[in-house]
């Protein structure tokens, strides 16, 4: 076949061809005759695909050969050409898409890891494989005219439907052509160039560094192949823990929310609201139970049996810094390509370590549909101050933008419309914040607020918000003149440090290949701001007012964030908000 596509100019189709069958034959087994298959590493005039599947034929040899060093070498080789395609696109959305390309680069790259039983290598590998775009610059999408008019005329258009819902649903095309425009402002921002240069991948010691001098642990979670594993770093040692299928967890991750969302609508008889709420229970005791209670003697430094552990730097010989179970007495539970169920002994809860060794707060990396957990509605991790990251690189980053110097000015304060209580909340923050800059009725614009985001020290925006599944960059809050879109916030010249969306469902994100997110908070975050409040599921007025008033008292007294959420949701069974970032 490899031939025919040959004899027909179709090259590339030609190479493929090879490739697979030289990855056929290694699977059957039939190590010698995909040594003698005949193939190029000429890559002149190939396309990217062509010479992703070299470096992924090249890895699976080398393997087959026991030449696990060269493994690596070509796996990395072949994600650096993914990235550096990465880094030549301007737009959100196609770098978020770029993870892709390299997905079988990803999985080999991490099952090699596994097999060698090193918790670090696991990290550095996952590290290579999620949410690769947070390691580059955001570009500001072009604002020619063209799309400075259409633009204008989306904002336009859904302000009337926003408005004028009943006559909005008798004309169907309107939201038709706003559909329409979203699709010519993608389509431009895809072509916006990219910038060549990327912030490097952080290393497993500067993490465990970073974590040890903040007193936090961090729980990064893998979905490898349908099973979930954990990696938990706490003072510079990283463990790997098994934790089962990660089916099960998606579910009850995916029912949570939904049980979240029907709680938080009114006029709901008491009995249904009741069933509801055991089953917003029972999915966080499944969640609780299963996926945390066992990690939590690692988190919290209690417990060095369970899982493969090992201390960052401590290197052996050979290179693999590994400390492999299966030769300690302690320990039964080596990780390897099967990833054996099991995996941490003692089940844990707060009151398993002591005062004096806990964590003063642990950073979760979610994976998949767990992106949408709301983890300190948990019981396991009740009163912990919580902070969720796409990846550590992207904690690493929003730690370092916390440091950095502050810019001046006082809160910004804004109220969208159509909210009984986003006035009287901005006014109650305000007494709080001296000197804080209101927003409110026909001051509350989509320019204005824009101009007011630009660089701003303490944002807080109470307003309608919705989260735009199927085109996430249109996610959005309203205001008086239009909606606010996360598209928008790709103009700004400066992040603002600290945004508070007091608005439902913003948190949420669509999880992408290589757990690359989109969503307005991901825009947040992925044009450098550091700590993001949202929540990721809709909260009744009453709750979300009283815990926006708690938090605001706690960060004035000079409460971390993270710290000052855990205090302000205390008691409030439906407050999904979430710290992301940094915090």
């Amino acid at each position: 076949m490899a031939d025919q596509f040959g004899e027909l100019g179709l090259f590339d189709e030609a190479e493929f061809a090879r490739m697979l069958s030289i990855r056929a034959l290694l699977a059957a087994g039939r190590t010698a005759e995909s040594q003698r298959v005949v193939w190029s590493r000429d890559n002149r005039k190939v396309s990217l695909e062509v010479r992703l599947m070299r470096h992924l034929t090249a890895a699976e040899l080398a393997r087959a050969d026991g030449r696990s060093g060269q493994v690596m070498a070509e796996l990395r080789a072949g994600l650096s050409l993914v990235d550096s395609r990465r880094a030549r696109m301007g737009s959100l959305d196609m770098r978020t898409g770029a993870a892709g390309l390299g997905l079988d680069l990803a999985r080999a790259g991490l099952a090699a890891a596994l097999e060698r039983g090193s918790p670090r290598m696991v990290f550095d590998w996952s590290e290579r494989c999620r949410a690769q775009a947070f390691r580059h610059r955001p570009v500001r999408p072009p604002h020619d005219e063209a799309s400075a008019e259409a633009l204008a005329e989306l904002r336009q258009l859904s302000q009337w439907i926003r408005t004028n819902p009943a006559q909005a649903r008798q004309e169907p095309r309107l939201r038709e052509r706003c559909l329409e425009l979203e699709r010519l402002l993608r389509e431009k921002v895809w072509q916006s160039p990219g910038e060549r240069e990327g912030n490097a991948l952080s290393s497993s010691r500067a993490v465990t560094d970073e974590l040890a001098a903040a007193n936090l642990a961090m729980l990064s979670l893998l979905n490898v192949g349908g099973q979930l594993l954990g990696l938990v770093v706490r003072d510079h040692r990283i463990s790997l823990h098994p934790l089962g299928d990660y089916a099960p967890m998606a579910e009850a991750a995916r029912k949570l929310s939904a049980d979240l969302s029907a709680l938080a609508g009114r006029n709901r008889p008491a009995r249904i609201r009741e069933v509801i709420a055991a089953s917003a229970r029972r999915q966080r005791a499944i969640l609780g139970g299963t996926l945390l209670a066992p990690l939590l003697p690692a988190l919290h430094g209690t417990n060095r049996a369970g899982g493969t552990n090992h201390t960052a730097g401590a290197n052996r010989a050979d290179g693999t810094n590994r400390v492999d179970g299966a030769n300690r007495a302690d320990s039964t539970n080596r990780v390897d390509g099967t990833i054996r169920e099991g995996g941490v002994s003692g089940v844990g809860g707060a009151n398993g370590a002591s005062r004096a060794n806990r964590a003063s707060g642990i950073v979760i990396v979610p994976t998949g549909a767990l992106s949408g957990v709301p983890w300190s509605l948990c019981d396991e991790l009740s009163g912990l101050p919580i902070v969720v990251a796409p990846s550590a690189l992207a904690w690493m980053t929003a730690q370092r933008n916390r440091r950095a110097p502050a810019p001046g000015g006082g809160p910004v304060l804004v109220a969208g419309p159509d909210l009984d209580y986003a006035e009287a909340e901005i006014r109650t923050v305000a007494a709080i914040h001296q000197g804080s800059r209101e927003l409110v009725g026909e001051k509350a614009t989509v320019e204005d607020t824009l101009a007011a985001l630009n660089g701003a020290q303490l944002v807080h925006l109470a307003a309608h918000g919705h989260h735009e599944r199927e085109n996430v960059l249109f996610s959005r809050l309203d205001l008086r003149d239009g909606p606010l879109m996360a598209y928008d916030l790709q103009r700004l010249e400066l992040a603002p440090r600290h945004v508070v969306l007091s608005a439902c469902d913003l948190g949420q994100s669509v999880v992408r290949s290589g757990d690359e997110i989109l969503g307005f908070t991901a825009a947040l975050l992925y044009l450098g701001t550091p700590t993001v409040i949202s929540s990721v599921t809709p909260i009744p007025d009453d709750v979300a007012a009283h815990v926006m008033t708690a938090y605001h008292r706690e960060i004035a007294r000079g409460a971390e964030p993270a710290a000052a959420l855990a205090i302000a949701c205390e008691g409030q069974e439906s407050a999904s908000f979430l710290c992301f970032g940094s915090g």
